[in-house]
């Protein structure tokens, strides 16, 4: 039975810059640049931000808070299907030191038949902390998962004729060295124009991390997916990561996945059934 090795070598720089006016507003840049598997070179957020005592207001192109994406591997978690990036305003409130409420509202990528007279998308999300944080959880509510990336970019994203919202919560508990988190996205409904085998996605992630020293770190995964186009259906893995300095470090990782019988073909039209991924990242921040 076929299986899918994969080797990716892609570079990747981002530029940060930070201009803050006043004890409260402060203007963030991010760009990113990347070579490897295709190049894309992006203004990746560019936002105000103004912040209160218990409040806080982001406006301007930023990532809308839909999902944490809580992981220590190379390559990004599956769930991050439903990463979602818009130009909008992000307004926060602290209802107490434990509880905190978003409301947000955008101008997504897509454009499909229902958002007619430029309707803006919408989201909340609420959050708790407790024990000093050392245990936090949450959820929130994204009205539309057709602009999240990984699904914005199929061509039939703009001719579905639904809205689709998507639901996301996680958990993250730190015990001292330790560091356990789970995390899910799930579409509520079906969209009316993906295929008939991919069109309710759902992915979850389970990771657990210990750092026997300041500069070492292992982490493991357990994470899976329903009907997310092109990804397994269950994926197990490792990795390591070593602080090379203050400005560097290194991470390994190897993942194993295996795909729902009949989901994902080859070039050949053959079904594959599992696979292999190793990967290497050198990491430098100034």
């Amino acid at each position: 039975v076929p299986e899918r090795h994969e080797d990716i070598l892609t570079s990747t720089i981002q530029l940060g810059l930070e201009a803050t006016f006043s004890e409260s507003l402060t203007a963030v840049l991010l760009f990113e640049a990347e070579w490897g598997d295709g190049e894309r070179s992006v203004l990746d957020e560019a936002f105000l931000a103004l912040e209160g005592e218990d409040w806080g207001i982001e406006g301007g192109r930023l990532y809308l808070p839909f999902g944490q994406f809580y992981s220590y591997f190379v390559t990004g978690p599956l769930l991050e299907f439903g990463e979602t990036r818009g130009t909008g305003l992000v307004g926060r409130y602290s209802l107490s030191e434990s509880v905190g409420v978003s409301l947000f509202a955008f101008d997504g990528e897509t454009d499909n038949w229902k958002k007619k007279n430029d309707a803006l998308n919408w989201g909340v999300g609420i959050d708790f902390g407790f024990q000093n944080r050392a245990v936090q959880a949450g959820a929130a509510f994204l009205d539309d998962l057709a602009d999240a990336a990984e699904v914005s970019r199929f061509e039939f994203a703009n001719s579905s004729r639904n809205r689709v919202g998507g639901l996301s919560a996680y958990v993250l508990i730190g015990l001292g060295s330790m560091e356990l988190s789970a995390e899910v996205i799930h579409s509520i409904r079906e969209f009316t124009a993906f295929d008939e085998d991919s069109n309710r996605p759902t992915a979850w992630n389970f990771e657990l991390a210990y750092a026997p020293r300041s500069t070492l770190l292992f982490a493991f995964k357990f994470e899976g997916s329903d009907e997310l186009e092109e990804e397994p259906e269950k994926q197990a893995g490792f990795s390591a990561t070593w602080r090379l300095n203050k400005y560097a470090s290194l991470s390994l990782e190897y993942l194993v996945g295996r795909y729902k019988d009949g989901f994902v073909l080859d070039d050949s039209g053959n079904a594959l059934s599992m696979r292999k991924q190793f990967g290497v990242q050198i990491a430098a921040e100034f």
